[in-house]
């Protein structure tokens, strides 16, 4: 999941910078992926984690991927019972984040 988070921030991200972050709240660990990409539209925040979905890419060159990164990303939250949430940004950028239960010591 974390790999294709990043890779889709570098994909994603022209200029600027990633930031890969991890903060614990009680029980939970959220794991952050921050970029300074193209950001998201609000009416498109659910379409990216759908299959073969792909911004930017109209003409569907495969040197840009298949889209499939986000909606294996998705599928795998959905098995492990993680959240998986997106905030993001038009033209400033956008993070995605997973939100784990906490290991016992």
């Amino acid at each position: 999941m974390l790999h294709n988070l990043l890779a889709n921030a570098i994909g994603y991200t022209h200029h600027g910078r990633l930031l890969l972050g991890c903060r614990r709240f009680g029980a939970e660990v959220r794991i952050e992926v921050w970029d300074t990409g193209i950001g998201i539209p609000r009416e498109k925040l659910e379409a990216v984690f759908e299959d073969f979905f792909q911004l930017g890419n109209p003409e569907r060159q495969r040197a840009k991927g298949f889209g499939l990164g986000l909606a294996i990303v998705r599928r795998t939250a959905l098995l492990l019972n993680h959240r998986l949430q997106v905030r993001s940004w038009p033209d400033q950028g956008s993070v995605f984040a997973i939100v784990v239960p906490r290991a016992g010591a």
